[in-house]
Formats: structure tokens, sequence, C-alpha cells
């Protein structure tokens, strides 16, 4: 098992080093093409991502920290956890749900593989950008947004039921409770600094997968598929989707919704700090992903 574990290790690194290799002479090559990418996905960070996250990365922060919290969830008669966890997902958007689940995880108010269950259905695109930025702006209909939006909420219920008879044992299914832990506050000063680290870090994230795909793009004809653009950054593949336009286009900004990108999963990668496994929240995202294409192939 060691050596299995030694030698796919050893292989992801010698790929890391090809693809930073051959990135690094594209940059070279087309290194004024990259310095005006770079411009553009520095703005749409600055339009887009900072606007509609970061106050929710800070308060979700605070809210999060207090003991209050747990308290509150155990007092909704239902999954109160779940529906408190999804809700913050669907509203701050990528990674809050990672972010709050690993600090839950932390303050031992959850267990890991509590945490771990969570991490599959809270990590979601906000609604602001659904809506926003790919129902009104993209396809110049906010009700493809509001429609979109409801698919996401649906896979990501789906993804909740199906990963609860996965992950949990008949005699743990019921509603999470979390923990009866008397965890300090966080104080604003450390929330909004924390907080700001993370958002330059899902800037950086969003920069380096935006202008590589672009600069491919430039290079490789062929890397203009909205599906493969998607696959590393979503919403370069969904802009692309909604260029094209055609019969297939929204079943394939659904994939991608569902999907999310390489890029986010880096981001969640990052915020979760191997503290937690990650093959359910991967094996989430594949089973999202095909539950938002059926369904948009079926009532979209």
């Amino acid at each position: 098992m060691n050596k299995k574990k030694f030698a796919f290790h050893d292989a992801s690194e010698k790929m890391l080093f090809a693809v930073s290799l051959a990135v690094t002479a594209l940059l070279f090559v087309r290194s004024r093409e990259a310095e005006k990418f770079v411009f553009d996905y520095l703005g749409f960070c600055a339009r887009r991502i900072v606007p509609s996250l970061f106050l929710f990365l800070v308060f979700s922060d605070l809210v999060c920290s207090s003991p209050l919290f747990m308290r509150i969830c155990r007092r909704i008669p239902f999954y109160g956890t779940e529906i408190s966890l999804l809700i913050l997902g669907a509203l701050g958007g990528f990674p809050l749900g990672a972010r709050v689940c690993t600090a839950l995880y932390d303050q031992g108010k959850l267990r890991k593989r509590e945490a771990e269950y969570l991490l599959c259905f809270s990590n979601n695109a906000s609604a602001s950008f659904v809506v926003g930025f790919v129902g009104q702006n993209l396809f110049s209909c906010k009700m493809i947004g509001v429609k979109l939006l409801v698919l996401q909420l649906f896979s990501a219920i789906c993804c909740a039921a199906v990963f609860k008879l996965v992950l949990f044992s008949r005699g743990e299914r019921g509603s999470i409770k979390g923990a009866e832990r008397t965890v300090k506050a966080k104080s604003f000063v450390k929330a909004v600094t924390d907080s700001g680290m993370t958002m330059l870090g899902i800037c950086s994230f969003i920069v380096v997968f935006g202008v590589v795909g672009a600069l491919a793009v430039e290079t490789f004809p062929w890397f203009s598929s909205p599906l493969l653009r998607g696959f590393f950054e979503f919403s370069s593949g969904i802009s692309l989707c909604a260029e094209r336009g055609g019969v297939g286009a929204l079943r394939d900004c659904a994939l991608l919704l569902g999907w999310s990108g390489l890029c986010v999963h880096c981001q969640v990668v990052s915020a979760v700090e191997s503290k937690l496994s990650l093959k359910p929240y991967f094996l989430s995202k594949i089973f999202q992903c095909a539950v938002m294409g059926l369904g948009a192939s079926l009532f979209l």
C-alpha cells in the first residue's frame, strides 16, 4: 500500500513538473497576452468575486465561531445543521461551505465524518453568481438563472440524502447535532484578517487557472471547447456556453455548475488544509454534475 502511495506521489510530482515547465514556456512565448489576461482576471475578481464573497467570509466566520451557532442549529426541528450549512453555502458561494465545515471541526463542534459529510453539499456557486452573472449577464434572462439556482439546490439536497446513506450507518443517519463545546468566539479583527487571506488565495487560483486556460485557447484551438475549459475553470466554460448558444448550452452550463471546476476544488483543498478527507467531496461533485446535467436536459 505504501509503495502504491509513493508511486502515485512520485508520478504526481513528475506530472506537476512537466505541466509547470510547459506553462512557463508558454508564458515566455506569449508574455504580452499573459499580461492582458492577468489584468482581465484581476478585474473580474475585483468586480464580481470580492464584492459578492468577502463580507460573507468575514461575518460567516464570526457567526460560526460563536457558541450560539450550534445551539441555534440544534433548535431547528429537522436537520438544522445541514440546512444552515446549505443556506450559508448558497448565499456565500465557493469556498464558504468548506471554510465553515473546517472551522466547526477545528473547534470540536463536529466530528470528522460529520464535517466531511457537510462538505459534500455545502459548496455551491452563490445565488448572486447564478442569477446575476449567469442568468442576467450571460443569458440575458434572470429567470434562467433562477431555474439553474433551483436545480443547483435540488442537486445539493440529493447529495445530502445520498451521502447520508453512504457515509453513516443506520443508527447515525439522524440530524447532526454537533458537540457541546465552549469555544471562545473569534474576534472581529481576526475574522477580517483571516477572511482577507482566504480572499487573496481565492483570487490567486482564479487568476492562475483563468490565464493559463485563456493562453491555452490562444495556442491550441481545440481547448476552446466549453466543457473542457470549464473542467478547469468553470466561469470561463459557462461564458463560452452562453456565447455559443444552441440547444445544449443550458445543459452544459448546468454540468459545469455541478462540477465547479478544478480551480474551485483547489480553493476547497486550501480551505480544508488536509484536515478532512476529500474523497467524499469529489464523489459528491461528480454526482451533483450528473444530477444537474440530467435535470437540465429534462426540465430546462
